[in-house]
C-alpha cells in the first residue's frame, strides 16, 4: 500500500535523517524511486532505470569498501594471522565466487 509519499514513514524517517552518509542518500533515492507512480511506457522505463542506478551505486559503494578493507589486509595484522583469519577470508571468498559466477554465467550458471 503506498499512500500520501508525504505520510509514508519510511520517507518521514529517511527526510529526518540528516546527514551525507552515502547509504542514507541511496536509501533515500531508493525509496522515493519506488514512491513513483510511471504513468507512461517512458515514465516506468526510467523508474526502473533510475532504480538500476540506485542499485549499481549501492554495489559501486559495496565493492569501495571490500577494495579499502582488503587494502588493510582486512585488518588483521600479518603478524596477528590465526586459523579463524583464514576461515573468515576463505568465507568471503566463497560469497564473492557466487557473485562472480552469477555475473560472469560460470560454473553452475551455464545454460
Amino acid at each position: 500500500m503506498r499512500g500520501c509519499r508525504a505520510c509514508n514513514p519510511m520517507i518521514v524517517m529517511l527526510r529526518r535523517k540528516q546527514c551525507d552518509d552515502p547509504l542514507v542518500r541511496l536509501a533515500r533515492a531508493s525509496v522515493e524511486a519506488l514512491m513513483r507512480s510511471p504513468k507512461t511506457e517512458t515514465d516506468m522505463r526510467r523508474t526502473a532505470l533510475d532504480a538500476y542506478i540506485a542499485r549499481k551505486t549501492e554495489i559501486d559503494t559495496m565493492l569501495a569498501r571490500l577494495t579499502a578493507l582488503s587494502d588493510d589486509h582486512f585488518n588483521v595484522a600479518p603478524d596477528e594471522v590465526t586459523w579463524g583469519d583464514v576461515g573468515t577470508l576463505a568465507h568471503y571468498a566463497e560469497l564473492l565466487k557466487r557473485i562472480t559466477d552469477s555475473a560472469f554465467k560460470e560454473d553452475e550458471h551455464t545454460a
